[in-house]
């Protein structure tokens, strides 16, 4: 906050007038603002028109990022992304170093366009993609920028809800070979796979339709430039023993990598791919299991065990990780856990205490006698860079 103070100080007087903008260079004056936080950045746009110009300049935009991956991403750098079904809210939560202070001061984060059933695919880099009615959105939350790409060929005739002849599954990231954002979409019929992949840099989908056949579901994690699903013995099965990847770059599936055993859920911790486990017994108990190196067997390694404190009916044993979700692990060992019964419960797990405590309830404002709420989160860094065109945003 000492550093914003200072720019502000050095950029204006007291009656908002650039007093030394002629006195330093313009490359030391980007120089410094580039090593600002986001959020100061978005503050600092309002100064003046040049100002304003250079802060959504691509080039700067890439600096910036450039200088912020250098520096490393902490607990304090990253937020919280969630929504709850079936009525679709987003909340943006604080930094994650926040939650282990609460109360928390949350912040609403709803975007421009509002449909019911949005639902969070993924993020990268800041942009957050969301597949929302019957087409895809990306999406930065810190400035409110989005685009809603097209929709794919033959979606309508196409996507049908899974069952044991169809399956469907999604992803979103970054192919760092042509600086490009690309959406994933997959459909499994019988023995067949098609494969949709959107390029934010062409504006355009490109379809493959004899594709390796993968039984996977759900959203893809990504890590080194891949898409991440645990592939099914068949769509009945729960779990999986093999993690099935696409290449972003290359779009085409690599060499599946082998599982210890048995996950139910794929997901990137601390930069490695991660499994969770469900292992069986009184109680029952949560297992994260963590690839050390990446596309090496070898170093599977179980990081975390966690016990499952809340009642789950012996029928409902299959949404035990739906219900409860491990999101990520903080800097001081501490996990965050999602529960969600009739409301969506967020929560720490000390593994030195075992014990959970929880930080915030999430507001549903619906009645889930029925079933449950469907809760979706991703993890993001705050950036510039444009849903639009994949650079400079906006702003």
């Amino acid at each position: 906050m000492a550093d914003c103070r200072s720019v502000l100080k050095l950029a204006r007087t007291d009656h908002g007038v650039l007093k030394h903008d002629h006195e330093l260079p313009k490359d030391i004056v980007v120089e410094v603002l580039a090593r600002l936080p986001v959020k100061s950045l978005m503050r600092f746009r309002c100064v003046c028109k040049p100002w304003r110009a250079f802060i959504s300049d691509p080039c700067f935009v890439r600096k910036q990022f450039s200088y912020a991956a250098a520096k490393g991403s902490g607990d304090s750098d990253i937020r919280l992304m969630v929504s709850v079904n079936p009525h679709g809210s987003i909340y943006c939560l604080v930094a994650l170093n926040d939650l282990k202070a609460p109360p928390l001061d949350i912040t609403v984060r709803c975007p421009p366009f509002r449909f019911k059933r949005s639902r969070i695919v993924g993020s990268c880099n800041g942009l957050i993609c969301l597949h929302v009615k019957y087409q895809f959105i990306l999406w930065n939350p810190c400035t409110g920028d989005y685009n809603a790409l097209p929709q794919p060929p033959g979606y309508h005739c196409s996507c049908l809800p899974s069952s044991q002849h169809c399956l469907c599954f999604q992803g979103f990231g970054y192919d760092s070979t042509t600086d490009d954002y690309k959406v994933i979409r997959g459909i499994r019929r019988f023995v067949k796979s098609i494969i949709q992949v959107f390029s934010l840099k062409s504006g355009s989908w490109k379809t493959y339709n004899n594709m390796k056949n993968v039984c996977v579901r759900g959203d893809g994690c990504l890590l080194a430039g891949a898409l991440h699903w645990l592939e099914f013995r068949s769509p009945y099965y729960s779990d999986g023993s093999t993690i099935v990847s696409f290449d972003l770059a290359k779009e085409e599936f690599r060499e599946d990598m082998s599982l210890m055993y048995p996950a139910s859920r794929v997901l990137t911790i601390r930069n490695c791919i991660s499994v969770i486990s469900l292992q069986s017994g009184s109680p029952l108990w949560v297992k994260i299991f963590m690839m050390k190196e990446y596309g090496v067997e070898e170093s599977w390694t179980e990081v975390l065990t966690l016990p499952i404190d809340t009642p789950i009916r012996r029928n409902r044993l299959d949404d035990v990780l739906t219900l409860m979700k491990p999101l990520c692990i903080l800097e001081n060992g501490q996990v965050l856990v999602s529960n969600a019964l009739k409301q969506v419960h967020l929560r720490l797990y000390d593994p030195k205490e075992k014990a959970y405590r929880d930080v915030h309830v999430l507001e549903t404002n619906e009645d889930f006698d029925i079933g449950y709420p469907n809760f979706e989160a991703t993890i993001y860094r705050e950036t510039l860079i444009s849903p639009l065109t994949g650079c400079g945003a906006h702003i």
